[in-house]
């Protein structure tokens, strides 16, 4: 199952990326899809999105004989990288018990009862 990473995630995670001086446009997108997957265009609008917004800032420098665009991380995007990533740590433990919940001890294992649910249904025999 493949879920689709919403902009904000995309965001954190090219933040993180790009955290790492020196990140190059291609070497961020690689980093990124490697553990959220993601489309090309979707890394372009996060880097967009992102230096608009003050968090990145891009320079041309000369790389294999082109000029390529790199990408380093400002102050406000550090901060905004240590925000997003408390919100993260919520955001997943809250996900988590949704998906998970936890049996509750007086529920667990009781005579007549099924798995997750209401007490089973019991045919009496008539021997």
């Amino acid at each position: 199952m493949k879920l689709k990473a919403a902009p904000a995630l995309i965001d954190t995670c090219a933040l993180a990326a790009a955290s790492h001086e020196g990140a190059h446009t291609e070497a961020l997108f690689h980093e990124v899809d490697s553990v959220i997957g993601l489309e090309p265009e979707e890394m372009e609008a996060s880097l967009s999105r992102l230096e608009g917004g003050g968090f990145l800032e891009s320079y041309d420098w000369p790389r294999d004989g082109k000029k390529q665009r790199f990408y380093r991380i400002t102050a406000a995007g550090r901060c905004r990288l240590e925000q997003n990533l408390g919100e993260w740590g919520d955001y997943v433990r809250r996900v988590d018990a949704f998906l998970r919940p936890r049996k509750e001890p007086s529920q667990a294992a009781q005579p007549g009862r099924g798995e997750n649910g209401p007490p089973r249904q019991t045919r009496n025999r008539e021997d």
